[in-house]
């Protein structure tokens, strides 16, 4: 309806009416289905202190980390006025930043957050039992699918950022700093898995702990380093804060579980693969200036892809990420 609105102002309003009308119809879709779909007939009395032992640390985690993101986005925008922008400007990197950048980061996690979100109910079942053999072998298919599908997106978007930026943007300013947050790209991804299977074997107060921490050094760092070194000080500080996740959340795996990590197949021949692909990719599409940029970006992305996970479907299988055992 808004499509042809110029006025910021309107086009925001828009934008946040949308969002709440879709949070509305979930939660309507959600107590319909509930109500008349999966609700027991019968209830039995149980007793909270099991759920609230598991809910409240999720909960507090997420109210606590709302309101520290919500003092880092009022924080950016002044430390950035102080490197010397006015305000204007200040806010325009920041959403070059965060209404750009991380949204094409982000954006290919939803494949693999869908398949993963139906594995972690199946973790933390097999988390309640005695043996927990099945469970680690579940966790370690999962980390390696992340690990592997995540070099991959890190890749391209190291590989083709101007191309990529331009291509969704029409404006190449996202390139840089694109580039620069493709460097952790696996970590962000992987940190992120492990952050849902570590709340799913009951670690939920580490992960509470730990994204407060994160969160606090991140706002003290924001407050000591962008006023100095501006927008790239902001991506460097995303860069060292999701390494610090991920190696939080891999380390208490690891201390946690029988998982076992083989870096060879899981990262140092996934990133090998990834660089000779995205080398070959750009020399194709030296190839293909005859087509539209956009196409020719598009066409090349696809082989990148198909060739990739063709190579990756076979390590995949032989590792038994697809078996049900």
């Amino acid at each position: 309806f808004m499509q042809h609105e110029t006025d910021i102002g309107r086009l925001c309003v828009g934008i946040v009416i949308g969002i709440v009308a879709g949070e509305i119809s979930s939660f309507i879709y959600l107590s319909l289905f509930y109500v008349f779909g999966i609700r027991p007939k019968r209830a039995e009395k149980q007793s909270l202190k099991p759920f609230a032992r598991v809910a409240m640390p999720i909960a507090a985690s997420s109210y606590v980390t709302s309101i520290l993101h919500t003092v880092e986005n009022v924080l950016i925008p002044y430390c950035l006025a102080l490197f010397g922008n006015d305000r204007a400007e200040s806010l325009a990197q920041f959403g070059l930043i965060r209404g750009m950048v991380i949204p094409i980061v982000f954006f290919p996690f939803a494949f693999l957050s869908s398949l993963v979100s139906i594995l972690i109910p199946e973790i933390s079942r097999l988390n309640t039992r005695v043996d927990k053999t099945a469970r680690d072998a579940r966790i370690e298919r999962v980390l390696f699918l992340a690990f592997v599908f995540s070099t991959a997106v890190g890749g391209v978007f190291f590989f083709f950022p101007e191309e990529i930026a331009v291509l969704l943007y029409k404006d190449a300013a996202a390139a840089p700093f694109l580039r620069l947050i493709a460097l952790v790209t696996p970590f962000m991804y992987v940190e992120t898995i492990a952050d849902g299977l570590l709340k799913s074997i009951g670690e939920q107060v580490y992960t509470l702990k730990t994204s407060i921490i994160n969160s606090v050094c991140r706002i003290v760092i924001i407050y000591l380093l962008v006023p100095r070194a501006g927008a790239m000080g902001y991506t460097y500080l995303l860069i060292a804060s999701n390494t610090f996740a991920f190696l939080t959340c891999m380390i208490r795996i690891r201390k946690k579980s029988a998982v076992r990590f083989f870096p060879m197949q899981s990262m140092v021949l996934p990133l090998a693969v990834t660089v000779a692909l995205a080398l070959l990719c750009r020399r194709l599409l030296g190839l293909l200036s005859f087509l539209p940029s956009g196409a020719a970006v598009v066409a090349v992305i696809g082989v990148f892809v198909l060739a990739y996970f063709g190579f990756c479907g076979i390590l995949l299988k032989k590792r038994g990420v697809f078996n049900g055992h």
